[in-house]
């Protein structure tokens, strides 16, 4: 009878024991499944961008070709520094803009009141006696349309205030833009970020400290690129413009007169190497003709 009872008992409690190992290894392989699948599912989700010749996510990938699609020529302005002294330093600055819509023609003109102040005083005859007495401002009844807005800043007008010849052009602009200013025989320090925004009613400006290193005729040349942003905001080059500008360079009294005192040791060692040169020949010219001289002439065959 014992025996009858045990055997279930302990085929229970044998199974109440695996059942948390069998669900503990169900949820350990789901979980591996999950993150397995997580993987692939990640880098699944990226796709080819030619714009930036990079895998990026789809939604990345749209709004930077629509970035590049609509940049469109803008306007700029620099300070071209034509010529240049060695040594001193100059500050170059490139302001961009968007390209503004045409003016729209002035409306005509309208009669306006006054002054408010005269018509309170008119429309209201119970008005008090001090403050219709009071001073007041001089207006005619009828005045021309009100005063144009200010015309709005051009890059012309930034950068004219620095010295140099202004120069135009109409680099690719959009709403995020990178300037570099590069050249051979010159050191530029950038004064201003070189990633900026641009706005609709303002200009974006960036400088430059550039100074000339050596006396020879140099190039400067601007390189301006639409970036566009993604999601994490990375930025990647889109739309490029560059412009070059040749600069020539000259230099002070001082300067000629220690650049003559620097090529004296060239010089010297030149003419020092052609001297030797000479002197080795003569030596061996010399040399050779006492080789000659001392050689006995030939004797007369004896008869």
């Amino acid at each position: 009878m014992m025996r009858t009872i045990t055997a279930p008992l302990l085929v229970l409690l044998l199974l109440s024991g695996c059942r948390p190992m069998v669900s503990e290894a169900s949820e350990n392989t789901s979980a591996e499944t999950n993150d397995t699948a997580a993987v692939p599912a990640a880098s699944a989700s990226l796709v080819p961008c030619p714009e930036v010749g990079r895998r990026l996510t789809q939604q990345d990938c749209e709004d930077l070709t629509s970035v590049a699609n609509n940049a469109r020529a803008g306007v700029a302005a620099f300070n071209a520094p034509e010529v240049m002294v060695r040594d001193k330093p100059v500050v170059l600055e490139l302001a961009v803009g968007l390209s503004q819509p045409e003016n729209q023609p002035a409306a005509p003109d309208e009669a306006v009141p006054a002054n408010e102040a005269d018509a309170n005083a008119i429309g209201d005859q119970n008005s008090n006696v001090a403050e219709v007495n009071q001073p007041r401002i001089h207006h005619l009844a009828h005045t021309a349309r009100p005063p144009a807005p200010p015309k709005p800043q051009t890059p012309e007008d930034i950068v004219r205030e620095l010295p140099g010849t202004v120069v135009s052009y109409s680099p690719v602009v959009g709403r995020f833009m990178h300037a570099t200013l590069t050249g051979a025989g010159f050191t530029v320090k950038p004064l201003s970020p070189p990633s900026q925004e641009v706005f609709r009613d303002s200009q974006t400006v960036w400088q430059w400290e550039v100074t000339a290193q050596k006396k020879d005729p140099h190039i400067l040349t601007l390189t301006t690129v639409v970036e566009g942003v993604t999601q994490d905001g990375t930025h990647y080059p889109l739309r490029s413009t560059t412009r070059s500008q040749s600069v020539k360079i000259k230099r002070t009294a001082g300067q000629k007169v220690w650049d003559m005192i620097d090529i004296i040791p060239d010089r010297l060692k030149a003419i020092t190497a052609v001297v030797v040169a000479l002197t080795a020949l003569a030596t061996a010219i010399i040399a050779l003709r006492k080789l000659f001289k001392k050689t006995p002439d030939a004797a007369p065959p004896k008869a």
